[in-house]
């Protein structure tokens, strides 16, 4: 009986990401190509995630394991990447990230998978390309699957857009994710619109604070007030 509910659950985890890729990864002629396996065939990269790519240019899918996240695991399979496979790889980790104030603040457009730029150097080396994170690149019917740098841009500008949306206007009630002022709501006095940050005032015990906290770390909670957005034309 324990092996059938063992198989059983594996077999969910395996629709699970056949769902998606399916998702993510639709065959098209512009954007999916596969390529046989061979020994004859590594890359490098400088972390792009905030930079477009080649359109012309080729992506190996790199599979991760059903428990690893992006935003837990992050540092990891960068580390993995940029040992196997050369510090100057340029790889794509659909996830933002960044640390604020000793905080580590992130948005996940999608979980199980990266991708890295195909080279023939790195398809020499993908097979290293395991850890406890990494289950390795991604094959189907013994083909290695790649993307296009066309659908990599895509990826990148749709997290963009998703992280630009967060971004509250002057005036908007929000409440912090992380951080001392966790849980307290406080109301938006200016955006810095290239640095993600907002300037919040908030009134605790009495006390008006006023702190800078990254758009990613806020729940929106409210319309800016008449008021201020009068005095913003």
């Amino acid at each position: 009986m324990a092996r059938k509910k063992h198989k059983s659950k594996r077999s969910s985890a395996s629709n699970t990401k056949k769902h998606l890729l399916n998702k993510y990864f639709r065959r098209s002629s512009t954007d999916l190509i596969e390529e046989k396996s061979t020994d004859d065939e590594s890359a490098n990269i400088l972390n792009t995630n905030n930079d477009s790519v080649d359109p012309a240019s080729s992506w190996i899918i790199v599979e991760l394991f059903e428990d690893t996240s992006l935003e837990s695991h992050y540092e990891q399979i960068e580390h993995c990447i940029r040992d196997v496979l050369g510090s100057q790889t340029e790889y794509f980790i659909p996830v933002y990230k960044e640390k604020v104030r000793g905080k580590i603040v992130c948005f996940v457009l999608f979980e199980g998978y990266v991708f890295v730029r195909r080279t023939d150097e790195i398809v020499r080396n993908i097979f290293r390309l395991k850890n406890e994170h990494i289950k390795g690149a991604l094959f189907v019917s013994k083909c290695l699957r790649l993307i296009s740098g066309v659908r990599v841009n895509e990826y990148k500008k749709r997290m963009s857009d998703r992280i630009k949306s967060m971004i509250p206007e002057k005036g908007q009630r929000v409440i912090p994710k992380i951080g001392v002022f966790k849980n307290l709501e406080g109301e938006v006095l200016s955006i810095d619109k290239k640095k993600l940050i907002a300037l919040v005032r908030f009134e605790k015990a009495s006390r008006v604070v006023e702190a800078p906290i990254n758009v990613v770390n806020l729940f929106i909670i409210s319309k800016p007030t008449c008021n201020i957005s009068l005095l913003t034309h």
